[in-house]
């Protein structure tokens, strides 16, 4: 399922390196602190927030979402698209690498979060996000013996070994 680009370009900058149960706090705080309110028969949800609403924001409103360090790169981000100077839609239109670049100048968005947004936002199916635990399992897997292995190496193997459906190996 797709998700929307700024949501999962959002969620990814905010998730680096956390545990799923603290990107879950991180996104209900970030809904019930900027999003707009939504009954649902007799409860109350909250929309994942604008980039506009988030952009008129500060760093430290955003700290109190639990981001960290990270809320430097989402107000950032968020910025960039409010004022319109990045287009997402337009994006899509670009080569997986083009896209893979465009992302990565987005601030504390690297290889990985490019990545995941190029797997569930563009439907991306080449994308292979390479996070510590998938490095690992590549490892043992498919580099035993391996001394000299880098992320050029590896995604290099992941793109030829997986092809058009590294995204799906890389969930699996």
């Amino acid at each position: 399922i797709r998700q929307p680009k700024w949501e999962c370009l959002a969620t990814f900058i905010c998730s680096s390196m956390k545990q799923v149960a603290h990107i879950r706090l991180i996104s209900l705080a970030l809904r019930e602190r900027f999003g707009e309110p939504r009954a649902i028969g007799d409860r109350v949800v909250h929309t994942f927030p604008t980039p506009e609403r988030l952009g008129e924001s500060s760093e430290s409103e955003l700290r109190k979402c639990a981001l960290g360090y990270r809320a430097k790169s989402l107000l950032g981000t968020a910025r960039l698209i409010a004022t319109g100077d990045v287009d997402l839609e337009q994006m899509t239109s670009l080569s997986d690498p083009d896209l893979r670049v465009k992302l990565c100048q987005f601030p504390g968005v690297g290889a990985k979060v490019a990545n995941c947004v190029m797997l569930f936002a563009y439907e991306r199916l080449r994308a292979f996000p390479i996070d510590v635990w998938i490095e690992r399992v590549l490892r043992e897997t498919y580099f035993p013996r391996a001394r000299k292995l880098n992320g050029a190496r590896l995604k290099a193997f992941t793109d030829k070994y997986f092809g058009e459906h590294g995204g799906y190996a890389q969930q699996y």
